[in-house]
C-alpha cells in the first residue's frame, strides 16, 4: 500500500527539516506521501465499518495536518516527521476511547487507540468504571485476540496519589492509578507495504474493540 518512497521522504525530511526543502520537495510530499496515505487510510475505513457500519468519516477529515504548532514549544521545526489520521465517530482530534490512531514514519508505524487526554471529570468516571466492573475489564484485557495484536496491554501515563474512594480497588487493579489508558502495536515496513496493509491495520481495530466499548460507556 506504501512504498520505499514514503518512508525515504521522510528520512529526508528529519534531516532537513525547514520551509525550503520540504517547499522544494511538496511535489515529492503530495505524490509518494499525502496520496498514498490518504488511500491506506480510506481502505481502512472501509475495515472498519464492517465492523462499525455507523463509522461515517473520510481519509481527509480523519487524517492530521504535517505542519506542526509551534507556538508553545521549544522545538521551532516545522513538520511533523510522519502522517497520523485518528479515524473515529466525530472530530479527529476527540480523546474518546473510540476508532483508531494510526501513526506512520520513517521506521514504521504506531497503531492503537484509548483514553489519551481525559478530562478530571472522565478520568473519574473511567476509574470508578475499573472499580465496579473490574472483573470484565480483566477479561477483556486478557482476551486472546487483544493480546495477540498489543501484547504490552494498556499503557500510560501514571498518578502518584488517587483519590481515598479509589485506593482499596486500586490493590486489586493497579491501573486505576494510570491517567492514560492506552494500547498500542509497532508495524514494521515491510507490513505497510504489503498489500494487505489495511486489513492488517483495521485487525488492531477488531481485537481491540470490546475494550474500546468498555471505556465508551464511562465517556457516554
Amino acid at each position: 500500500m506504501l512504498n520505499n518512497a514514503f518512508f525515504e521522504f521522510f528520512v529526508g525530511l528529519s534531516d532537513n527539516n525547514n520551509r525550503t526543502w520540504f517547499e522544494e520537495h511538496k511535489a515529492d510530499f503530495v505524490r509518494h506521501v499525502k496520496t498514498p496515505f490518504y488511500n491506506l487510510v480510506e481502505a481502512v475505513i472501509a475495515e472498519m465499518q464492517e465492523v462499525d457500519p455507523t463509522l461515517v468519516t473520510s481519509a481527509k477529515e480523519a487524517t492530521f495536518r504535517i505542519y506542526r504548532d509551534v507556538r508553545f514549544s521549544k522545538d521551532k521545526t516545522p513538520y511533523k516527521t510522519h502522517m497520523a489520521a485518528h479515524i473515529t465517530h466525530g472530530e479527529r482530534a476527540q480523546t474518546g476511547p473510540t476508532g483508531l490512531y494510526v501513526e506512520v514514519g520513517s521506521n514504521g508505524a504506531l497503531v492503537g487507540g484509548g483514553v489519551y487526554q481525559p478530562s478530571t471529570s472522565q478520568l473519574l468516571l473511567v476509574r470508578d468504571l475499573l472499580m465496579h466492573e473490574g472483573k470484565t475489564f480483566r477479561s477483556l484485557l486478557n482476551d486472546k485476540q487483544f493480546k495477540k495484536y498489543f501484547p504490552d496491554g494498556i499503557v500510560g501515563d501514571k498518578h502518584k496519589v488517587i483519590a481515598k474512594e479509589f485506593r482499596a480497588a486500586a490493590e486489586l487493579e493497579p491501573l486505576i492509578y494510570n491517567k492514560q489508558f492506552l494500547w498500542m502495536a509497532n508495524l514494521a515496513k515491510g507490513e505497510l507495504m504489503n498489500a494487505n496493509a489495511a486489513h492488517h491495520i483495521a485487525s488492531h481495530y477488531r481485537a481491540a474493540k470490546p475494550l474500546s466499548d468498555f471505556f465508551a460507556k464511562a465517556l457516554a
